[in-house]
């Protein structure tokens, strides 16, 4: 059985992981149009 805490804290790992996941499609995509413009 999962306490509230690990609930919450599994959730809070989730959302860590979706921020870098963004943070690593956004660096592409600046790299990408980096690129594009030279």
């Amino acid at each position: 059985m999962i306490t509230r805490s690990q609930a919450q804290r599994n959730k809070l790992i989730d959302l860590l992981n979706a921020i870098e996941r963004n943070i690593n499609i956004t660096t592409a995509c600046f790299v990408a149009a980096g690129y594009q413009g030279k």
